[in-house]
């Protein structure tokens, strides 16, 4: 059974007798990789990030440098109006960005890349496996068939040779 689906400007045909499982993950995937996050939304969580980790803008502040009360994270983690740019928020430009980044050793970009791109502290195998038990049965076997055949390149290689 063929059937065309329409996702944005994404056309593709699902054979679901071809593709029982894995074909419907994958759209699903290439529809959500299409809306992509700005640098500024980026900025905005990995701020609440390190908000968490020093526990407070104050002490955050500090640990910067600054002065505990300097109010320039507050209002970017609050988005407030500026009053000098009409209709315009307050964000993390690049010289703070880079300034942060410095000043904590965190690695130059660090600010810029999305918490989801962070390698991770668990292993791997332990993070796939608390995934898969949080998904449903459906998904379940989508993710077994794609595990499925990352893990096994080489042979198909091989046997093209």
């Amino acid at each position: 059974m063929t059937q065309i689906a329409h996702h944005g400007s994404i056309t593709h045909r699902e054979t679901s007798s071809q593709y029982p499982m894995g074909h419907s993950f994958v759209s699903q995937w290439l529809i959500a990789s299409r809306s992509m996050q700005t640098v500024h939304t980026t900025r905005i969580q990995r701020l609440e990030q390190l908000i968490e980790k020093y526990g407070s803008i104050a002490k955050l502040n500090e640990a910067l440098g600054w002065v505990r009360t300097d109010s320039r994270l507050s209002r970017i983690r609050n988005q407030n109006q500026r009053t000098d740019r009409a209709g315009k928020v307050f964000q993390m430009g690049d010289p703070m960005a880079r300034e942060i980044e410095k000043a904590l050793t965190l690695g130059e970009g660090w600010m810029d890349t999305p918490p989801s791109y962070d390698i991770p502290t668990e292993s791997p195998a332990d993070k796939a496996k608390a995934m898969v038990a949080a998904m449903e049965p459906q998904q379940q076997y989508q993710a077994l068939r794609l595990l499925d055949a990352i893990a096994q390149p080489e042979m198909k290689v091989a046997n093209q040779k």
